[in-house]
């Protein structure tokens, strides 16, 4: 296997501690998670074990795109950094403890692959998805027990194409295939799971010999093969639109995109011309029945995603402005819970305390509900002129943070808290190596010892010079490092050795 990249992996330990003022503030939270390190644009929120995960990237020094994920457990978070590549959309694939991901190096052409990481999000394998054309660029993943199935996206001959491959996390690469003939140009937006152990996928395209671009649903099996594709769904000028789906408990399947409908007298002097659009389709993918927003002409509403609940109804969320058209737009982030055939059951605003500025953009990229019905979801909030940040909060079925006070326009709930941070110990690069790793301290602790351990028990003490480790003499494979400093302290580590 080539090299893919230097892995510098951060790792930084926040405590929360919160003042408490009722049972309400206790259970539910309005929080941001601070980010020093960089400009984070949130992907998704996943649960590890008992606790939750966030993905993002963000631009490092080098002018590279870099990697987090932000591991929250009750009131303290840490959080690993990829300086070397950037996370694919869609969520994680977690399963036996591990966690594996879609990423790319995009330093090169050619750099889309699945990586796994242990508990500690500690990187132990990369594997590269070969892809024919030019260059590619991975897409959504989706995870069915064991299999990720990745779609990647490819220049070939000037032309841009989407292929999907499946991957074991045991087995490795299982196949590729191609989709759609003829075509100038297509685009795969989300993955999502369907009944039987089929995949859902929303995607654009346009073919040599048709103008425009229309968007698609189709719904695959576990060896590739198309199950039933949508007829086109109609999108805004350029065909540039997100289109988001879900599979409903009743079989059906929800997708939302935004709609062009500059044709519309009706909308183009009353409404909001590009308004976001349901579409639902059977468990054929045949179309049911539609319904296109009507948003005030200033107003605008975008949906980051739909999911489909633990019942007889769906989630959509995302960013909402409103706007007079002379005033300031003011910008909340907002869940709504409709049933599946659409109707509105709750729909809320929030915003967090500390940025409770109209002109401030909040955003939910992301929600989980809980088995209580409860619910986390995390986005960006975008103060003017200032970077990024990241966004967490919780509330109840009803998307309330206090459900005796959940009748105003914005939910906002305060909760006070002081941010302790606990610094690195050791950071360890690169990761994959191949002749050299390095041991950076944070502190003036002296490394009094190293134990290298191979994944078939074998021990090494390795002497370390000036915080490096050669390692050009061992086999290729996983390592872990027992490290211990000088007061004692007992730091474990792991690598990948590359041949």
């Amino acid at each position: 296997m080539r090299p893919l990249f230097f892995l510098l992996r951060l790792k930084l330990t926040v405590i929360f501690t919160i003042v408490i003022f009722n049972l309400s503030a206790q259970e539910y939270f309005n929080r941001i998670i601070p980010t020093e390190f960089g400009n984070v644009n949130t992907g998704s929120i996943n649960h590890f074990s008992e606790s939750f995960i966030i993905t993002g990237i963000f631009g490092n020094e080098e002018n590279n795109t870099a990697s987090v994920l932000i591991k929250v457990n009750g009131n303290s978070y840490d959080y690993n950094i990829y300086n070397e590549f950037g996370f694919a959309g869609g969520p994680l694939a977690i399963y036996d403890d591990n966690i594996s991901f879609l990423a790319k190096d995009r330093k090169i052409s050619k750099g889309t692959f699945v990586g796994t990481l242990d508990p500690f999000l500690d990187l132990i394998k990369v594997d590269t998805l070969e892809s024919p054309g030019e260059q590619d660029f991975p897409g959504n993943m989706h995870q069915i027990d064991n299999s990720i199935f990745a779609s990647i996206i490819i220049t070939e001959d000037g032309k841009r194409k989407i292929l999907i491959s499946k991957y074991d996390v045991n087995k490795g690469h299982i196949w590729t295939k191609r989709y759609e003939e003829n075509i100038s140009y297509s685009y795969i937006w989300h993955f999502n799971n369907a009944k039987e152990n089929h995949v859902l996928a929303s995607y654009t395209m346009s073919f040599n010999d048709i103008i425009g671009r229309n968007g698609y649903v189709m719904k695959i099996d576990t060896s590739g093969d198309v199950v039933w594709r949508s007829d086109p769904l109609e999108l805004i000028d350029g065909g540039a639109a997100p289109i988001a789906i879900a599979e409903l408990s009743n079989g059906n399947t929800i997708a939302t995109y935004r709609k062009d409908m500059w044709d519309s007298f009706e909308f183009l002097c009353c409404f909001h011309p590009r308004p976001p659009t349901f579409v639902w389709l059977d468990s054929e993918g045949q179309f049911i029945k539609e319904h296109t927003f009507k948003i005030i002409h200033y107003d605008e509403m975008s949906f980051s995603n739909v999911k489909a609940g633990k019942g007889d109804y769906f989630f959509a969320y995302g960013r909402y402005s409103i706007s007079d058209g002379v005033s300031a737009n003011e910008y909340s982030g907002f869940i709504t819970k409709y049933t599946n055939e659409g109707d509105t059951i709750w729909s809320n605003r929030y915003r967090h305390a500390e940025y409770d500025s109209s002109r401030i953009s909040h955003n939910v990229k992301d929600i989980i509900e809980l088995e209580n019905g409860d619910i986390v979801a995390m986005g960006n909030v975008n103060p003017i002129g200032e970077k990024n940040q990241v966004w967490y909060f919780k509330v109840d079925e009803n998307g309330c943070f206090d459900a005796d006070n959940c009748d105003g326009e914005v939910q906002i709930l305060t909760d006070t808290k002081e941010v302790e941070q606990q610094p690195i110990t050791i950071a360890l690069y690169p990761n994959p190596a191949k002749d050299h790793i390095k041991l950076e301290r944070s502190d003036n602790q002296l490394i009094t010892s190293v134990l290298i351990i191979s994944m078939d028990g074998e021990r090494k003490i390795s002497p370390v010079k000036d915080s490096n480790l050669d390692i050009s003499d061992y086999a290729a494979g996983v390592y872990t490092l027992t490290i211990t400093l000088e007061d004692g302290e007992v730091i474990n580590k792991r690598f990948v050795k590359m041949e």
